[in-house]
C-alpha cells in the first residue's frame, strides 16, 4: 500500500492530515484523516470508536470516513517476514478453494486438488485472464489442475474463467463500513482485498 501524508490544519482540526491511499488496485480519493471519535448505527450514538479517520470513495460512489484501522487491522499486519509469509499463503488458499470451487460448479465435475495447487492455479489463472489469453488460462487448467481441455472448450470458457476469478477474488475481500460527515450515520462500504 502506498501512502503519502501533508499534516496541518484543516476545517479547524489541529492536527489533521491528508493522506492518499492506494492499493488493493483501487484509488481512494485524496483523504483527510481526523483523529477523533464517531459512532456506529443509523441515527443513534453507539460506543465511541477512536482512532484516524480516512476519507473515501463507498462502493455506491458517496464520499466518507472509514477508521484507519479497518483498513489494515492488526491481525492482518505481520509482525516477521515469516508471519507475512503465512498470511499470503493463507489468503492465497482461500482465494484457490473458492476458485476452484466455482469452476467445479460450472463444470458440473468434481475438482480435487491442494489448496496450495489451487491457489498457484487462481494466480496464473487470474494473470493470463486479465492479459485476455484464454489459451493460457486453459493451459494452467489442464497443467494445474488435471481439467480436460475438451471439457473446457466446450460453452461459454470465458465466461467460466471470469466468474471463477471474480470468485477468487471475493473470497479474500473485506467491506468496512463508511460513515456520513456526521460519524454516525453509515452510507456505504468500503472494498478492500
Amino acid at each position: 500500500m502506498t501512502t503519502t501524508e501533508q499534516t496541518g490544519t484543516r476545517a479547524g482540526r489541529p492536527g489533521a492530515r491528508r493522506r492518499l491511499v492506494v492499493g488493493g488496485g483501487v484509488l481512494v480519493v485524496l483523504a483527510l484523516v481526523a483523529a477523533g471519535a464517531f459512532a456506529t448505527g443509523v441515527g443513534r450514538p453507539a460506543e465511541p470508536v477512536t482512532g484516524d479517520l480516512v476519507r473515501v470513495l463507498a462502493t455506491n460512489g458517496r464520499e466518507g470516513y472509514v477508521r484507519s484501522d479497518d483498513l489494515q487491522p492488526p491481525e492482518l499486519v505481520p509482525a516477521n517476514p515469516e508471519e507475512a509469509g503465512a498470511l499470503q499463503a493463507a489468503r492465497d488458499e482461500a482465494s484457490g478453494r473458492a476458485f476452484v470451487a466455482s469452476l467445479a460448479e460450472g463444470l458440473g465435475a468434481a475438482v480435487d486438488v491442494e489448496d496450495e495447487i489451487a491457489g498457484r492455479a487462481y494466480d496464473e489463472t487470474r494473470r493470463a485472464v486479465y492479459r485476455g489469453s484464454t489459451a493460457a488460462a486453459l493451459a494452467v487448467l489442464e497443467d494445474r489442475l488435471g481439467l480436460d481441455p475438451d471439457r473446457l472448450a466446450s460453452g461459454d470458457v470465458r465466461a467460466l474463467l471470469d466468474e471463477a476469478v471474480l470468485a477468487g477474488e471475493r473470497a479474500v475481500q473485506r467491506e468496512i463500513p463508511v460513515y456520513d460527515d456526521d460519524r454516525t450515520t453509515r452510507i456505504g462500504v468500503f472494498v478492500v482485498g
